[in-house]
């Protein structure tokens, strides 16, 4: 480390201080003779700058090393370096003090103090009184740093456009702007559009109780409450207004707008958490607090202890919102009846059900049976259980998805759930089953569109094809190429579909899309069969009819 500055001793006089520099400058100021050692030590500490050889401080480098470590080193260079705009200005890039240190002509010049207050707000502090009162000055050093308002003179508190970059830059600086600005509305409403409401601390009275401004305020920030003249506080129209934005701004409103319902009803609606600034009688209304649960289960985390520890209240409340569950005491989670109108009224319910509770089949029994999609929440040991996995999917085929992959493999459930739910189920099982006949077939008698999701070997399967287009028409979408050009299983799918030959005809000639919709289920059937030549259904149904005819005889 280089060497440190020396202070005169407590006790001492001047003159044993001045004794002791003049020590420390004859042991120090040998070692600093040599310019790349000089700029080594004042690179490491600036202030030694004021021990090295007077020639030394008139070196730009020796200098520029000094200032960029310590600013205030300015002062000791030599005073053609201290007129050196360049230098000087890499001094007070270091600390705004050096400022003092200029020379005599840049301390005085106005470009100069621009570009210094450019680089640091602070450097206010430092200029004359003039410079101070100059709103070009002033407002290159709020752009940077907005309190720099308060070292400002008079002349610059009242320019609009340097207090709006002051203010815009830091919103406490409003503080030391002159009176007609603290008041002036549009730029308070600009300045909190970036800071919120806290810029209302600091204006004035009168604008605070203007109607018209705070309106505009709180539907920029409700907590611009807050800071509302007391009349206003007591509007309970204007208070409704700003708990919409933020519902936590009920706290601020009078007591007498936190006894108004519908105040209250819209503040929690925005914030479950404004419960607890709603008047006594408004928390022990049995009939709000139901109605605000219903709309959200939040709610209940904020009512009274009387409510949350009623076993009776938190019944009703599951009834009408089961996600309550999540926000219901702990003891009241293991509750099993409170659970099971939990989970009837939201299937998510389930997540706040104790894990112990999750494993027991038979609790889980029955609350699969009152919304099978809380299987997905049971444990890992009952998504792996066959006779838990196959009650579940008897009643929902969709909850295999979250079945083990053991028990998505077998046989039986993946029939089960296929016969349930059809292709919602189907196209959730492996690969091995969608290619299982009879699997299959139990989604197709559910959803015979459910053809979608068989293998490929099926949807070529002409008996597979044939028994879906018996129950839907509309399944030769999903055959295989080949067998969606074949007459016999066009007519099929015709002929479950009430489509004649003649509306297909027709469906081809008409020109309008609009006339196309309203000839549905043509528009739906005819673009399967888009490339077949209508001649030859006919030729297949006459072969057809003949066929019929011979076997009468």
């Amino acid at each position: 480390r280089g060497p440190q500055p020396v202070s005169a001793p407590k006790g001492r006089g001047r003159a044993a201080g001045f004794r002791l520099v003049q020590e420390f400058m004859a042991v120090v100021a040998p070692k600093l003779a040599d310019r790349e050692a000089a700029c080594s030590r004042v690179a490491h500490n600036g202030l030694v700058l004021q021990a090295v050889p007077e020639a030394l401080r008139h070196d730009r480098a020796v200098v520029l090393a000094a200032v960029r470590q310590d600013g205030r080193a300015l002062r000791f260079a030599s005073e053609g370096l201290r007129a050196d705009p360049e230098i000087a200005l890499e001094a007070i890039k270091q600390h705004p003090e050096a400022f003092r240190f200029t020379g005599d002509l840049l301390r005085v010049s106005r470009s100069f103090a621009i570009q210094a207050t450019s680089c640091c707000g602070e450097v206010l502090r430092y200029v004359d009184d003039r410079l101070r009162d100059d709103s070009g000055v002033v407002l290159a050093a709020v752009a940077l740093d907005g309190l720099a308002l308060g070292l400002a003179g008079p002349v610059p508190r009242g320019d609009r456009e340097v207090v709006r970059t002051a203010v815009l830059q830091n919103a406490a600086a409003l503080e030391f702007a002159s009176e007609e600005l603290r008041g002036d509305g549009l730029l308070i409403l600009e300045a909190m559009r970036k800071h919120g409401a806290s810029v209302l601390r600091f204006a004035t009275p009168a604008l605070l109780a203007s109607r018209h401004t705070m309106v505009r305020a709180i539907e920029l920030d409700g907590f611009a409450l807050t800071f509302a003249s007391s009349v206003l506080r007591e509007d309970a129209v204007f208070c409704g207004a700003a708990v919409r934005t933020n519902g936590l701004a009920l706290e601020k409103a009078s007591d007498s707008v936190r006894g108004d319902y519908d105040v209250v009803d819209a503040a929690v609606a925005n914030e479950p958490k404004a419960l607890r600034f709603a008047a006594p009688a408004i928390r022990l209304d049995r009939k709000f607090l139901l109605n605000a649960i219903a709309r959200d289960a939040r709610v209940l985390k904020f009512v009274a202890a009387k409510f949350r520890d009623d076993r009776e209240f938190l019944l009703e409340a599951m009834r009408l919102n089961g996600a309550a569950l999540a926000f219901a005491p702990e003891d009241f989670q293991s509750d099993h009846e409170l659970v099971l109108e939990a989970v009837r009224s939201s299937d998510a319910a389930i997540k706040s059900v104790p894990q112990r509770m999750r494993a027991d089949s038979a609790f889980m029994l029955q609350v699969t049976a009152r919304s099978a999609v809380a299987f997905r929440w049971a444990s890992a040991g009952l998504r792996g259980d066959r006779d838990f996995v196959l009650h579940a999917v008897a009643v929902d085929g969709r909850v295999v998805e979250f079945a083990s992959d053991a028990m998505r493999a077998d046989r039986a459930v993946g029939a089960e759930a296929a016969r349930c739910s059809g292709g919602a189920a189907l196209r959730l099982l492996p690969i091995e089953l969608r290619a299982d006949v009879d699997v299959v077939k139990a989604a197709l008698e559910r959803d015979a569109l459910a053809l979608e999701y068989a293998s490929d070997d099926l949807r070529a399967d002409a008996d597979i094809v044939l028994f879906a287009l018996r129950h839907n028409g509309l399944a030769l979408r999903s055959a295989a190429p080949r067998l969606r050009t074949d007459c016999s299983f066009i007519l099929q799918a015709m002929a479950q579909l009430g489509i004649t030959v003649e509306e297909l005809d027709e469906f081809r000639r008409t020109v309008l899309d609009s006339d196309r919709q309203a000839m549905s289920p043509v528009c739906e059937f005819a673009p399967l069969i888009e490339g077949v030549d209508l001649a030859r259904l006919v030729d297949e149904m006459e072969r057809t009819q003949s066929l019929l005819n011979l076997g009468q005889r």
